[in-house]
């Protein structure tokens, strides 16, 4: 009723264990607010639940609630595959590599390339700030661009988001980008 329309649930922050065990309750909640949600996906490596089990137990709660519009932070971390499998050919999940592919990029680059082949519009990159500027966002998208096409770069530094956005809600994509 207050016009929110995206929520981030941040299991590492919430407590682990227990967020996951209700993770498939929330994500139906906000589905029947209309609410989109930024699911925080870095495992909580000081918890009990292994990173792995973490990633299983997320990517499960989305696929569980396909109906719903979902943008995983971070992406897994070090392991974006079990969330790629539920995004496949959907629109309405978005797979964010901020934080991951700077701070780990000898390990994430190969998962990046290989969806980028696999799902392209599916992807985007934050900045993850304070973490990283947007000066670094903006070298690391020019090395992509590199790697593979300026298209591809464009797609994860913003286009893929603002289609994401606008599936959720147009009036969330700013007018200024909506009048280009």
């Amino acid at each position: 009723r207050l016009g929110y329309r995206l929520v981030k649930i941040h299991p590492r922050l919430l407590g682990y264990e227990r967020t996951l065990a209700q993770l498939p309750y929330l994500l139906g909640e906000c589905i029947e607010r209309r609410l989109a949600v930024l699911l925080c996906t870095y495992p909580e490596y000081r918890s009990q639940v292994s990173a792995r089990s973490a990633r299983a137990v997320m990517a499960s709660a989305l696929a569980h609630h396909s109906e719903g519009h979902f943008m995983t932070l971070h992406t897994g971390v070090l392991d974006p595959e079990p969330f790629a499998a539920v995004a496949a050919g959907s629109e309405r999940m978005l797979l964010d590599f901020s934080l991951s592919l700077l701070k780990y990029p000898d390990e994430v680059w190969p998962h990046l390339m290989r969806l980028i082949e696999r799902m392209p519009r599916s992807l985007c990159l934050g900045s993850d700030g304070p973490e990283w500027t947007y000066r670094q966002v903006h070298a690391t998208l020019d090395q992509l661009a590199e790697r593979t096409s300026p298209g591809a770069a464009e797609a994860l530094g913003g286009s893929n988001l603002v289609r994401w956005l606008a599936n959720v809600d147009a009036d969330l994509v700013p007018r200024v980008i909506r009048d280009l």
